[in-house]
């Protein structure tokens, strides 16, 4: 511990700005001194932004309740295959994701979508919104598919304009479906859409049955709330209804 103390900041912070994520998690608890320094290393914003989440995660109250399923389902994969098939199948694929992919510890994962997990259809009834969410993860493929872009410049239907885009399926159920954007467009690029009914029609943005997350990082914020409302409400539920002997 003494040699490390040693070693000079600007030296350090050099080293961290090389990191991968998983690497960045594990000098993070190493000691104080390397914690304090590690925000002001020159990360790659969008692994510097996944690091917050992670830290954000593992220290919320509810993390631990989101293990058993997933750590009892979780099975392994070769990650740079995974995204070397994608882009063998479009030439395009977000930053946020791919390192998601990359560099999430795999026993971190929520929301019950990872390559590593299973194509298992969660019924209604069975999920909880902490380890189990509704639908079946489609990730486990590694297959771009088609979007439909539904563009109505006026009132009469006659001028509905259908625009084919990729994108990659990432959950499903019989009427909810969540797609990440593989468009590179701007306006378009790298979003996350959750879509009511239709499997793969964005009927464009604005539309109160579907909603849209900026990127993936957010769509995985948004899932990470959702898991937190689930957890508190379960929490508030106990506390008003204890168990008697």
């Amino acid at each position: 511990m003494a040699a490390i103390n040693h070693i000079p900041f600007e030296l350090l912070l050099h080293v961290f700005s090389y990191l991968t994520l998983k690497s960045l998690i594990t000098s993070h608890g190493v000691c104080r001194r390397w914690r304090q320094l590690i925000p002001s290393a020159n990360v790659l914003p969008t692994r510097r932004t996944l690091f917050q989440l992670y830290l954000e995660i593992v220290s919320s109250p509810y993390f631990p309740q989101t293990r058993p399923w997933t750590l009892a389902k979780l099975i392994p994969f070769d990650r740079e295959a995974y995204v070397a098939a994608l882009l063998a199948q479009h030439n395009y694929l977000p930053e946020a994701f791919r390192l998601w992919v990359l560099e999430w510890p795999a026993r971190a994962v929520f929301g019950c979508v990872w390559p590593g997990l299973p194509s298992i259809d969660i019924s209604d009834d069975v999920a909880d919104d902490i380890e189990k969410f509704w639908g079946r993860n489609r990730l486990c493929t590694a297959q771009v598919s088609d979007m439909i872009w539904v563009h109505r410049k006026t009132n009469d239907s006659a001028s509905i304009q259908r625009e084919h885009m990729p994108g990659l399926l990432v959950r499903s159920s019989y009427n909810e479906h969540t797609w990440l954007m593989l468009d590179e467009r701007e306006g378009k690029r790298d979003k996350v859409y959750e879509l009511a009914d239709s499997p793969t029609v964005i009927r464009g943005e604005g539309d109160d049955y579907d909603v849209v997350h900026a990127n993936w990082i957010e769509f995985q914020r948004a899932t990470w709330a959702r898991i937190e409302r689930a957890a508190s409400k379960r929490a508030s539920t106990t506390e008003s209804n204890p168990i008697t002997s």
